[in-house]
């Protein structure tokens, strides 16, 4: 269980990080989002390598798990540093800027909460790793409190058209609309 304290940690970060985007603005506390990205990993890298509670997973359904751990891991990776404009995402402290509702944002406006639990639930069959899956219970229902607070209170502040964003694409799950949004976006790249 102690594994999981950085990672707990992480999210507090994130939170912080955010907070300071629509307060105090200050460049040095826009070192806390990378700073909960890497107690996240190594939370994670504690987890997968841990040698606690393990479970039988048969070879052949091992390796299917083993490429949807990966495809969760790149789709998380890609949404969140490679779906955005990096630079202005993560390190400009001006004023409420446009929202992105392209490619993988016309899904859901969080769609990386729907990455890291699969990440976490593919992963804990892959590596027959008990701890995993409760890795992805946590960090799963800390994602969506994370979210709910950004949806709520910080992305209204920080981004100008956040309205019209909650209006048009679904909070979490997509829908047919949305899936339909987001395949137009990929198919005119």
């Amino acid at each position: 269980m102690q594994n999981l304290i950085p990672g707990c940690l992480g999210f507090i970060f994130f939170i912080l990080y955010d907070v300071n985007h629509i307060t105090k603005k200050s460049p040095l506390l826009l070192t806390l989002f990378p700073l909960g990205c890497l107690c996240l990993i190594y939370s994670t890298l504690l987890v997968a390598f841990s040698t606690g509670e393990v479970f039988f997973v048969p070879d052949s359904a091992k390796y299917p798990f083993g490429l949807f751990t990966l495809a969760m891991l790149v789709l998380l990776v890609y949404t969140l540093f490679f779906a955005l404009p990096f630079k202005k995402t993560y390190f400009s402290t001006e004023g409420a800027v446009k929202v992105y509702d392209q490619g993988v944002y016309a899904l859901c406006r969080h769609p990386g909460v729907l990455w890291l639990i699969g990440f976490y639930v593919f992963g804990s069959v892959f590596w027959g790793n008990a701890q995993m899956l409760q890795a992805g219970l946590i960090y799963g229902f800390l994602d969506i409190v994370y979210v709910w607070l950004q949806d709520r209170y910080i992305f209204p502040k920080q981004f100008s058209d956040y309205s019209v964003y909650q209006a048009s694409t679904p909070f979490l799950i997509p829908n047919f609309k949305s899936l339909r949004r987001s395949a137009a976006a990929l198919k005119s790249r």
